[in-house]
C-alpha cells in the first residue's frame, strides 16, 4: 500500500458502512459544528445532513427552530457560532391601566425579574431610582406579536392563598401529688396568607420549574427566592402558579403562596441567580448578602420543598473566589444528562470594596441516577436524597474559560441564543452603563465583540429579558440614571439568519 491508498484508507472504510450505520453515527452528533464537519467528509453525509430536504437529520431540526428555513451550510454555521444580531423596537400597548399609570410605575425600572409561565412572558417587581425605591410587587404579563411587532402589557390579577400553619404550645404544670413538672401540649392553627408586601422585590430571581408541565408543554409554576424589600426577605420561596378554573372565574389569572419547606435556609441574599439545573432542581449561586458577596452554591428541590445547602460542596475551585452578584448565570444542558452553568461577570463585594468582574467561571453539573453511582463519600456528591436526581458539581479545570475576558460591569443583560451568550451592556466601575455586545462561543470557549444591526438601545444596568423563540429575545427595563423614560421602550434582539 503507498501513501496515498494509506491517505484515502479511513475515508473509504467510512463509506463501507451501510446508510443505516451512517444515519446513526450523523444523529449521535448533536452540535450543529460537527454535524458541518461531517458533512464535508463524503458525499452520502453532504445529501443526508445538508441537501435533503426530506433527510432525517439536518432539516426537520431546523423547521422547528425556524419555520420555512432553508437548509444550508449558512444556516449551520449561524446556529453554531452567533455572529450577527439585529435590534428592533416593537410598538408597545397598554392594557387595563393608563398608558400614564404605566409610565410612572415602569421608568427607570431596574432589579426586576421576567420568565416564561405557560405561554405568557410574566415580568415581576424592581425599583425605580435605583437604591432609593420605591420597590415595585406589581405582576405583569407580556404579550409580543411577532407579525404586528406589537408588545402588549398586562396588569396581572393575582390572589394570595394561605397555607394553614400549626403552631404547638408547651405549658409546665406543678402536680401536687408527684411534685413533679408534667408538661401539656396544646395545638393551634391559622390559615396565614401572603400579602403584597411579600412580594415587593429588587434583586431577586423569579425560576420558572419544568417539574409540572401544561399539555401543551409550558410551565405551571415559578419560584420567587431572595432579594431586598421593606419587610425582612428570607430564601424560602413564594410560588407563581397560573390560576386553577376556580380562580379564574373570579377574575385571578395567577396566584401566590408561600409553602413550608425543609432543611436550612441559605443565607439571606439579592442579585444572585437561580437555575434549573435538572427537573425540579433550582440552583442557587452568589448574590449579595450582608455587607459582602455569598459565593456558596445551594440547590432547592422542588418535589420535596426542600432546601440542600450544608450537604453541598462543589469540586475545584473558581476563578471568582469572593462570589458574584448582579452577575449572568446561563445553562447549556448536554444530550446525556447534565450540563455547563456559566456564570458570566457581576461584583464581587467585600471590607475591601466592590470590584468588578470579567471573568467567567462554569460549573459542570453530571447527574447520578442512584447513589450506586460514583462515590457517595466524595465531599462534591449530594446523597442526602433529592428526589429528582443526584448531582455531581465540579467547576471547570478547563483553562480556555480563562482567556474569555469581558467587560467588568454588574447587572448585565444575558441572552441565550443556540450554543452561544449574547452579553450586553451592564454598569461598570465609574456607575456609568457600558455600550457593548460580545457573544461567547460555548464550544470554542472564545468571545468577540457582535457584529450589530439596527439602532442600538441605550446602554443600561438592571435590564431583563426573556426569549421569544430560538432567535429572538426581549429586552425591558433597566436604567442609566438619565434617560429613564426612554428605558421603558422594550426592544427585541434578533439573531439574523441567512437569505
Amino acid at each position: 500500500m503507498d501513501v496515498s491508498d494509506a491517505a484515502t484508507e479511513p475515508q473509504r472504510h467510512l463509506l463501507d458502512f451501510d446508510d443505516d450505520t451512517l444515519i446513526t453515527i450523523a444523529t449521535h452528533l448533536s452540535d450543529a459544528a460537527d454535524r458541518c464537519c461531517l458533512a464535508i467528509t463524503c458525499q452520502f453525509f453532504s445529501r443526508l445532513i445538508l441537501r435533503d430536504a426530506e433527510g432525517t437529520i439536518w432539516a426537520p431540526l431546523v423547521n422547528k427552530l425556524i419555520p420555512n428555513a432553508r437548509s444550508s451550510i449558512a444556516m449551520y454555521r449561524t446556529l453554531s457560532t452567533v455572529r450577527t444580531v439585529r435590534w428592533e423596537q416593537p410598538a408597545l400597548k397598554v392594557a387595563r391601566m393608563s398608558a400614564a399609570n404605566f409610565h410612572s410605575q415602569f421608568e427607570g425600572l431596574s432589579g426586576a425579574a421576567m420568565c416564561q409561565l405557560g405561554q405568557h412572558i410574566l415580568f415581576h417587581g424592581g425599583t425605580q431610582n435605583g437604591n432609593a425605591g420605591p420597590v415595585s410587587g406589581a405582576l405583569m404579563r407580556l404579550d409580543y406579536d411577532a407579525e404586528s411587532g406589537e408588545l402588549t402589557a398586562w396588569p396581572a390579577n393575582v390572589t394570595y392563598l394561605s397555607d394553614v400553619k400549626t403552631s404547638f404550645n408547651v405549658r409546665l404544670d406543678f402536680n401536687s401529688e408527684s411534685h413533679e413538672l408534667l408538661p401539656t401540649i396544646s395545638a393551634s392553627s391559622a390559615n396565614v396568607a401572603p400579602t403584597l408586601e411579600n412580594v415587593r422585590r429588587r434583586g431577586h430571581s423569579l425560576t420558572a420549574t419544568n417539574y409540572l408541565r401544561t399539555a401543551d408543554g409550558g410551565t405551571q409554576l415559578a419560584l420567587l427566592i431572595g432579594g431586598w424589600g421593606y419587610i425582612d426577605i428570607d430564601m424560602n420561596p413564594m410560588l407563581l402558579k397560573e390560576g386553577t378554573n376556580e380562580e379564574q372565574e373570579k377574575g385571578y389569572q395567577y396566584s401566590w403562596s408561600k409553602p413550608e419547606t425543609n432543611g436550612a435556609l441559605p443565607a439571606a441574599r439579592a442579585f444572585h441567580s437561580a437555575t434549573e439545573v435538572s427537573e425540579g432542581l433550582i440552583l442557587v449561586y452568589g448574590g449579595l448578602g450582608r455587607g459582602r458577596c455569598c459565593n456558596d452554591v445551594c440547590i432547592f428541590d422542588v418535589a420535596k420543598m426542600t432546601w440542600f445547602t450544608s450537604a453541598i460542596s462543589v469540586g475545584g475551585a473558581p476563578r471568582c473566589v469572593g462570589g458574584r452578584a448582579g452577575h449572568g448565570a446561563c445553562y447549556f444542558p448536554r444530550p446525556g444528562g447534565g450540563g455547563d452553568l456559566l456564570l458570566i461577570s457581576g461584583a464581587s463585594r467585600s471590607s475591601d470594596g466592590d470590584a468588578h468582574q470579567g471573568s467567567v467561571d462554569v460549573l459542570e453539573v453530571t447527574p447520578f441516577g442512584d447513589h450506586s453511582i460514583g462515590d457517595p463519600n466524595s465531599a462534591n456528591f449530594i446523597h442526602e436524597g433529592l428526589s429528582t436526581s443526584f448531582v455531581h458539581l465540579e467547576w471547570s479545570h478547563d483553562r480556555a474559560w480563562g482567556n474569555i475576558l469581558l467587560p467588568e460591569v454588574r447587572t448585565g443583560t444575558y441572552v441565550t441564543f443556540a450554543k452561544s451568550v449574547m452579553c450586553w451592556s451592564g454598569i461598570g466601575e465609574g456607575h456609568a452603563p457600558a455600550d457593548t455586545l460580545h457573544v461567547i462561543d460555548v464550544e470554542r470557549k472564545t468571545v468577540r465583540e457582535a457584529v450589530v444591526e439596527g439602532e442600538r438601545p441605550l446602554p443600561r444596568g438592571g435590564a431583563v429579558a426573556a426569549m421569544l423563540s430560538p432567535f429572538e429575545a426581549l429586552v425591558f427595563t433597566g436604567n442609566d440614571h438619565e434617560n429613564e423614560e426612554e428605558m421603558v421602550a422594550p426592544h427585541v434582539m434578533k439573531l439574523v439568519l441567512p437569505e
